[in-house]
């Protein structure tokens, strides 16, 4: 791979089961066989919020959208912080596994406006990923996979996790993706799924 343009904030999107955060993590593997400064995050962080956030998303009942909507902008204030803006600023590749736009898609099926949601942290000054890369997923195969991996991990499946919602999670990214998203086939294979971000991390971010 050829030297990438940097900073570069590159984020990875999509339903739970969709495999993104595997996708995150192998991407980060290719990029520091490259030679590239790589530095991988997630969200929620394991921060107070962080922590706030995951204990009511284990709960059996979804919790209040506005509430999630406050922790996850409190949580993404220390991130951006203490993490995000420091290492881009550094010159470092910065991957994120699970943005802003997740709280448009999953509180906004839950009822608040994914327009308002993108707007308010539009307006806290977030950084704006160069590269979003959507992972597209029925969510009838991506519950499968959920149920698969709890069964391993001793799991129970959280309130999110239902077909019908995560249909509308599913119609509220791809209405959000604009010219920095790439939509990516997340029925593909961990090998297909890393060419494919590999070859339009070549294309889009290297300098000829």
């Amino acid at each position: 791979m050829m030297s990438l343009r940097k900073p570069l904030f590159i984020v990875f999107e999509g339903i739970d089961g969709s495999g993104k955060s595997t996708a995150c993590a192998e991407t980060e593997k290719a990029l520091l066989l490259a030679g590239e400064s790589v530095v991988r995050l997630a969200e929620p962080t394991k921060g107070m919020h962080g922590n706030r956030i995951r204990q009511l998303l284990s709960q059996p009942v979804k919790p209040d959208p506005d509430l999630m909507l406050e922790l996850f902008i409190k949580d993404r204030e220390e991130d951006v912080a203490s993490n995000i803006s420091p290492n881009l600023a550094s010159g470092a590749v910065v991957l994120l596994d699970r943005y802003y736009f997740s709280n448009a898609a999953y509180q906004g099926a839950s009822g608040l406006s994914f327009k308002r949601i993108l707007s308010l942290n539009e307006r806290f000054g977030f950084p704006k990923p160069d590269r979003v890369y959507l992972f597209d997923l029925d969510p009838k195969v991506a519950l499968e996979r959920i149920s698969a991996r709890n069964l391993d991990r001793a799991e129970e499946n959280d309130a999110f996790e239902k077909g019908p919602f995560l249909e509308d999670v599913r119609a509220l990214y791809r209405q959000m993706a604009d010219e920095s998203f790439v939509i990516v086939d997340a029925f593909r294979t961990v090998e297909e799924t890393l060419s494919v971000i590999l070859d339009d991390i070549r294309r889009s971010f290297t300098d000829v």
